[in-house]
């Protein structure tokens, strides 16, 4: 079964002529593959080339400027705001930087990383988020700010993901309502279909991964698919990737 390609371009736009039809194909994409890619989406090539630059950078800091960056973010963050470091040895020494809610609140500059960058684009992955889930609610058959409504705050989680080569995550269904995933061009992320095997998610140049999680799936009764995902990187180089999770309505599971 191959991977669904959407594109969005004006159904971006609330009440744009053709969003009905581009929020079928994505209900489909849902029930169906439970991955997709998404094009003209809004966010620009400038902005994600400066994340992953970022992500670079991030993780190239000696491990003791790292950990005193993470101390700082979270101590100047918003309530409900922290950036983690996990070190993950049991998966190949997998890195993770975790951001939750930091840059929807007043956190300030955090040399050396773009306190401007990293808002700019937490900000960018809401809006194509919110937008998203309007999309889903319309594919449902339900009206478009179903998912707005919902009582309780959004949540939102950035992350920033350094796979060394040869290392790897094991299968696992994301707990938020919607992933968007920017890959960088190493392969290694793979969805399991319904026979059992597992279909390799190629990069593709200025595309993004979406697919549902698991609240997504328990609203939809399992009509829409959080499918089981891995990482198995191949790379002679160390691979980032850099998903963003997104539930609205944060009291509701």
């Amino acid at each position: 079964m191959p991977i669904p390609s959407i594109k969005l371009g004006e159904a971006l736009a609330r009440g744009a002529p053709h969003a009905r039809e581009v929020a079928l194909a994505l209900g489909v994409a849902c029930e169906t593959s439970g991955f997709c890619y998404v094009t003209e989406h809004g966010i620009s090539d400038d902005l994600l080339n400066a994340q992953f630059a970022l992500a670079r950078s991030a993780f190239e800091l000696p491990s003791r400027v790292r950990e005193q960056v993470v101390q700082t973010v979270t101590a100047t963050a918003p309530e409900g705001g922290a950036l983690h470091h996990v070190v993950d040895q049991a998966s190949g020494a997998s890195e993770v930087l975790t951001l939750y809610e930091c840059f929807e609140g007043g956190a300030g500059p955090v040399p050396p990383w773009s306190h401007a960058q990293m808002r700019a684009y937490v900000h960018a992955m809401l809006r194509l988020s919110r937008r998203l889930m309007q999309l889903v609610a319309l594919s449902l058959e339900l009206p478009e700010h179903t998912f707005d409504e919902l009582p309780g705050e959004a949540v939102s989680v950035l992350r920033m993901l350094r796979y060394p080569p040869c290392a790897g995550v094991q299968a696992h269904t994301d707990a938020q309502a919607l992933t968007v995933l920017a890959q960088d061009h190493h392969a290694g992320l793979e969805v399991q279909m319904d026979d059992g095997q597992w279909l390799t998610v190629e990069p593709r140049e200025g595309a993004l991964v979406v697919h549902p999680g698991d609240a997504l799936s328990r609203w939809t009764r399992g009509r829409y698919r959080s499918r089981a995902h891995r990482v198995r990187s191949t790379a002679e180089e160390p691979r980032l990737s850099i998903p963003f999770f997104y539930s609205p309505g944060g009291l509701v599971q």
